[in-house]
């Protein structure tokens, strides 16, 4: 988001092309993704750092955000959906951790 604004206030794209690019650049990274898993290359701490760290851009930046969209008053709401989605990923860690130690108990590489 921070880079659309930019590409069309500074680097003078247009909208439509500021557009593809995002939607190009999504679907690499989930191209991407999909690779990772599907050839077993990642295993679950992989797997769950990924969703972690998209937690944390959302939270960094989710915030600002609704911040500069819509005050203060949207921040309740905001504040609630961050701590059920971190309540969510807490339980997806406890998984992975146990998957993991499971499997690394089993002899099976992590």
């Amino acid at each position: 988001m921070l880079a659309e604004r930019r590409a069309e206030s500074e680097w003078h794209l247009d909208w439509r092309i500021v557009v593809a690019l995002a939607l190009g650049i999504a679907a690499l990274f989930v191209a991407f993704i999909v690779a990772r898993t599907r050839q077993g290359q990642w295993d679950e701490p992989r797997r769950f750092a990924l969703a972690a760290g998209a937690f944390m851009v959302y939270a960094w930046i989710g915030f600002q955000t609704d911040l500069a969209l819509h005050g203060e008053s949207d921040l309740a709401g905001h504040s609630m959906l961050a701590a059920l989605l971190l309540v969510v990923l807490v339980l997806i860690g406890v998984r992975a951790n146990r998957r993991s130690n499971t499997m690394s108990s089993h002899g099976h590489s992590r």
